[in-house]
């Protein structure tokens, strides 16, 4: 939203970058075209320092951080390249620094659950050993002990001082803090006022689909200029129909840019199924210039298996939304 709402045009600039990142059927959601892994996660881990006690401000009666990416990179500047400055923000007022503006659950920025600073941040180092350089200058605490830092760091107008330890050693304080805050909002939601159990606690979200057999065709063999575009084009010229037809009979297309393998998915089972098999197997409508290997109706476990991973998909972004709707 900084930088654009129109959805049109972020979508165009995903696309640009189709090593990076891929677009489902409707072009409305973007997703990496390579997983974020735990294991990448941690790689960062050693090269990231956490800051708390960034000064905040309430101006027009809303929350702002009372200092910049900029001014916090160039106190880290002298220590070797910094790769990213993240100030932190979450959807309603919590811990001390609330209460020093004032703020409650009745606050204009709670109520609305609009971002609000949390006055911390994160600084990635390009480097093990700019981080650590940093560390060793910087840190005000280090195996649960506090420290006097050589360098003490301030922000702001007011020059306030900063807490910084590593990002290492901050996650497994805040996961054990996370888990004694969700055993007590558990424990809050299943017991009502007067003390009886709590019935409308609210479960996750799973994805259901009352899917059909017959309506999936697996395609092998696809080639390496093969994209969602060309697969669609596809099934419009084997159907002789045009592509917002495709679109509106909700016609399908699994596929990310680079794989071998792809799906078709239609809605209903019908002969229109059977046909875009037939044609694509003989060849009459090649994708991007070339003929798959192979393409069948997908049938028994294979085609079971299909669908259990499509609903655990669908299951998991709906999750997703749900947790950040209500964290």
């Amino acid at each position: 939203k900084k930088f654009t709402t129109d959805a049109g045009v972020v979508a165009k600039a995903a696309k640009a970058l189709p090593d990076l990142l891929v677009m489902n059927d409707n072009d409305t959601e973007i997703s990496r075209k390579e997983p974020f892994t735990k294991d990448m996660m941690d790689g960062h881990i050693p090269v990231t320092l956490y800051l708390q006690n960034l000064p905040l401000k309430e101006v027009e009666e809303r929350v702002h951080y009372d200092t910049s990416i900029d001014e916090i990179s160039k106190l880290f500047e002298p220590y070797g390249t910094v790769a990213m400055v993240k100030l932190r923000f979450s959807t309603g007022p919590k811990d001390k620094a609330d209460y020093d503006l004032g703020l409650c659950p009745r606050h204009r920025s709670y109520k609305k659950k609009k971002s609000y600073p949390l006055g911390h941040a994160m600084v990635e180092f390009e480097t093990t050993e700019a981080a650590e350089k940093a560390a060793a200058a910087t840190l005000t605490m280090k195996d649960g002990k506090e420290l006097e830092p050589a360098t003490p760091l301030e922000v702001g107008e007011a020059k306030t001082k900063l807490s910084v330890m590593m990002l290492g050693e901050y996650l497994p304080l805040r996961k054990e803090e996370k888990e004694k805050e969700d055993k007590e909002r558990k424990d809050n939601k299943r017991k009502s006022p007067d003390g009886e159990d709590n019935e409308d606690e609210k479960e996750l979200p799973k994805f259901e689909i009352d899917w059909k057999p017959g309506c999936v065709i697996k395609l092998k063999g696809l080639s390496e200029s093969c994209d969602r575009e060309s697969l669609l084009e596809a099934v419009s010229k084997s159907l002789e129909i045009t592509l917002d037809d495709v679109k509106e009979r909700k016609i399908y297309v699994d596929y990310s840019r680079g794989q071998t393998d792809g799906a078709i998915r239609f809605k209903e089972p019908s002969d229109d199924v059977k046909k875009v098999v037939e044609k694509l197997k003989a060849g009459e409508h090649l994708i991007k210039d070339s003929k798959p290997e192979d393409a069948l109706i997908l049938e028994g476990d294979e085609e079971k298996e299909y669908w259990e991973k499509f609903i655990e998909f669908k299951t998991k972004q709906m999750r997703h939304r749900f947790e950040e709707r209500n964290s």
